[in-house]
């Protein structure tokens, strides 16, 4: 019987497999340094964001946007790198946050200002009328300002000046939106044009029911009424019309209770007290 032994062989072997242990090691280790160097790099203090710088903003407290920044800067990305970082900060998700969070703002730029100071140049909403309750509840508590595009976008003090026409409708619940922007610029359009004809002291509601019949209710209490799908021009026609008609002309629109111009050129209207 013959026996084969390679003593040296797997003594050899053994040597690269230390040296394959020692090299990964050490790959390990640099990896691990290097990692550590990075994460250490990035929460250096000589680019940490230290404070946010707020402009444009007269409405909203400046604070109020501090804290939203604040907010979607305290979260580490993957729990180790800071956002606080200027090279780094979420830009895109701090002007979300804005936006959806106050409602108020309608453009928000965020940018870098040094090496330590956040800028936020916000951009309020115009609000162009108010929105207090559908058809249905005409006296509600609680009301809304009203952007250029029909949307009611944030809740309006109680202390909001009457310089504002008020609109009653129903509103897309996903959207808060009262009409589409185009019925929107076009109702308010036509509403400003009512406003200056008659005697009365302007337009002090709007109200659009479940049929879209419009009805505009007057400082003085006199309501006009059309179908909201008619052409504007041809309601601010036969408004004039009626206005010289006999009735019309010969008493003031306050004495009135209404005008109903949804059926062509025949007119329905009522005086007070009749």
């Amino acid at each position: 019987m013959v026996a084969r032994i390679a003593l040296g062989e797997s003594r050899a072997r053994a040597r690269r497999r230390k040296r394959r242990l020692v090299a990964l090691g050490l790959i390990v280790t640099a990896v691990l340094v290097l990692f550590g160097g990075v994460v250490w790099l990035v929460d250096a203090p000589f680019w940490q964001i230290t404070s946010v710088g707020v402009a444009g903003a007269s409405d909203v407290d400046a604070a109020t946007i501090q804290t939203v920044v604040a907010d979607e800067l305290a979260h580490p990305y993957l729990h180790l790198f800071s956002k606080r970082n200027i090279l780094l900060y979420p830009k895109q998700a701090i002007t979300a946050a804005l936006l959806v969070q106050i409602p108020t703002l309608s453009r928000v730029d965020v940018h870098a200002s040094g090496l330590h100071t956040l800028a936020v140049t916000a951009v309020e909403q115009q609000p162009v009328a108010l929105w207090c309750g559908d058809a249905s509840t005409i006296f509600a508590a609680s009301c809304r300002f009203v952007d250029m595009h029909g949307v009611a976008y944030a809740p309006a003090a109680t202390s909001t000046p009457s310089a504002f026409v008020t609109y009653y409708g129903a509103l897309a619940t996903s959207s808060n939106q009262f009409l589409t922007p185009d019925q929107f610029a076009t109702l308010t359009a036509l509403v400003v044009a009512l406003g200056k004809q008659g005697d009365t002291s302007g337009v002090a509601s709007v109200t659009v029911d479940a049929n879209n019949d419009v009805r505009l209710t007057y400082v003085d209490g006199f309501s006009l009424i059309f179908a909201g799908g008619d052409d504007g021009s041809d309601v601010l026609r036969r408004y004039a019309l009626a206005l010289t008609s006999g009735p019309f002309a010969a008493q003031p629109l306050a004495t009135f209770s209404y005008l109903d111009l949804r059926f062509g050129d025949r007119l329905y209207y009522k005086q007070k007290g009749k």
